[in-house]
């Protein structure tokens, strides 16, 4: 479901999306295992040039995925501020909160951010004792004002680490 008023930066909408993924070896995989994925974004507009954009992303994982196909945060979207995949594990619930201001002075605009997240083994091992944090600010460069593609310079501090991520797009 997307009825986002922009996929690049979005100020108005909603964006919601559900995936099954299963890798069997009657079908051909070296693996036995599936992935089931929900990404629900949604953008609530604050005037003319004002965005709060939330995300709630889950991943579950059953059966015995290899190291690379495990559910991980981190890096340029999903709880910036931690190395991509440093956390890694069957199952991934994150939460995250963009406060966004599109351009006030000439091309520039302004983002802040607060993510929060957890991996676990099990569902229902997820506990707020272990959930993982991060914070930041980033400054957008409107790169193609028709299109609302911004370049996004990111700085985030998550427990114990950081990040710098230079990118085009919004994070989410």
């Amino acid at each position: 479901w997307d009825d986002r008023d922009n996929s690049f930066f979005p100020s108005s909408g909603r964006c919601y999306e559900g995936s099954y993924t299963t890798y069997q070896k009657m079908i051909g995989s070296d693996y036995t295992f599936s992935r089931w994925k929900a990404d629900c974004r949604d953008y609530y507009p604050i005037g003319k040039s004002q965005v709060i954009a939330l995300q709630r992303y889950l991943s579950i994982v059953t059966g015995d995925a290899p190291f690379q196909n495990l559910s991980t945060f981190g890096g340029k979207e999903i709880l910036r501020g931690y190395p991509e995949g440093y956390y890694r594990e069957k199952n991934m619930l994150a939460v995250q909160m963009d406060y966004r201001v599109t351009p006030l002075l000439w091309k520039l605009g302004f983002a802040a951010f607060v993510s929060v997240g957890e991996v676990a083994a099990r569902v229902d091992r997820f506990s707020l004792a272990n959930v993982k944090y991060s914070v930041g600010f980033g400054v957008r460069y409107l790169l193609i004002e028709k299109e609302k593609l911004s370049l996004r310079f990111d700085w985030a501090w998550g427990k114990g680490t950081s990040g710098f991520y230079i990118t085009i797009n919004e994070a989410f």
